[in-house]
């Protein structure tokens, strides 16, 4: 699509209905989005803002996990994509509906996310004597947008792929009463990291088949393809750093999360899955386990390794634009 010919407004919608609206912007304007975490029952906890870039005319769906996620919710969510589907086969274009083509896909994504990755937690917690508590956790799960730029300017815009990017992943976790021994903690925390990252790729290959990218696949493709994977820290940085295939700005950020007393475990290049080239590595600390799981681009998640063409959920949108102008061609300005 012509981007610097197409305006479009920025929109917030809960359960479907729109709650705000902004000023039209071109596609593929680079915006800001931010969420603010407050806690009124902690009188002087600072409140906790996320700030993330969005790209104008992009979809993206915030999903909440405040301690438990309701199975009958996501029951109904799945029961949903699957109709979307068996509809899309058998032809059946009036009864598909706008809000399961974007929103409602997207946010079951973002809820089976959730569900697994609690469920797992829950095990890993009994096997290692752990007691973990959720803490109000957020996920944003987007149908991305390819935008060539010409002097800052956007110029073409075209379908990217699905991405989810982990904002909050929070659990208190703690020993039980009569083992309060920290390093199991740490190995639950761990542990733990590596399943949730794991999962940011392996839900869109559950929900759409084909192959996705995390920061656990990369370094799994790194090993099948015969890269070396290394975990840096402050006693071999220097040695270390100079065989990493890496641009100086990328080297210099490594640098500075190590200094702060963090370990990097990083490929010595990018990796190649099906189409898709990059890199992920994992920022951990070593004193309690916990840390972030990284993929090029910034995403602290995981995406489909091929543009969203090879998927269902574009044929679908192609069908809505079709089928449901009058529905969605009110929030194209």
């Amino acid at each position: 699509m012509p981007a610097h010919l197409t305006n479009v407004k920025p929109q917030i919608m809960i359960d479907g209905q729109v709650v705000a609206t902004g000023d039209a912007v071109k596609m593929g304007t680079k915006q800001s989005f931010q969420m603010k975490f407050s806690y009124p029952s902690y009188v002087g906890l600072p409140d906790d803002i996320i700030n993330n870039e969005v790209t104008a005319g992009a979809s993206y769906v915030v999903t909440l996990n405040t301690g438990k996620i309701d199975s009958e919710q996501l029951n109904e969510k799945l029961t949903a994509l699957k109709e979307t589907e068996q509809n899309l086969e058998n032809e059946n274009y009036d009864d598909l509906q706008s809000e399961a083509l974007t929103g409602d896909t997207l946010h079951t994504i973002g809820l089976s996310y959730f569900a697994q990755l609690d469920m797992f937690n829950k095990l890993l917690a009994q096997k290692n004597k752990v007691k973990s508590t959720r803490i109000t956790s957020a996920s944003i799960t987007a149908i991305d947008l390819n935008v060539s730029y010409m002097f800052g300017q956007p110029r073409t815009a075209s379908s990217g792929g699905l991405s989810i990017d982990i904002d909050r992943d929070l659990h208190v976790s703690m020993g039980t009463e009569a083992d309060e021994d920290k390093d199991k903690v740490k190995a639950y925390n761990m542990v733990s990291g590596m399943i949730s990252s794991y999962l940011e790729g392996s839900i869109f290959e559950q929900t759409f088949g084909g192959e996705a990218v995390s920061t656990m696949h990369i370094l799994n493709h790194a090993n099948q393809q015969g890269i070396p994977v290394y975990t840096i820290n402050q006693d071999n940085v220097d040695s270390v750093l100079p065989q990493l295939e890496y641009d100086s700005a990328k080297k210099q950020e490594f640098r500075n999360l190590i200094n702060n007393g963090k370990e990097i475990t990083v490929p010595e290049r990018d990796v190649t899955i099906n189409g898709w080239n990059g890199t992920g590595y994992i920022v951990l600390n070593p004193d309690d386990g916990t840390g972030e799981y990284i993929i090029s681009g910034g995403l602290s998640g995981g995406c489909t390794a091929t543009p969203i063409v090879d998927f269902l959920i574009f044929t679908v949108i192609i069908l809505a634009i079709i089928y449901l102008a009058p529905i969605i061609l009110p929030i194209i300005a």
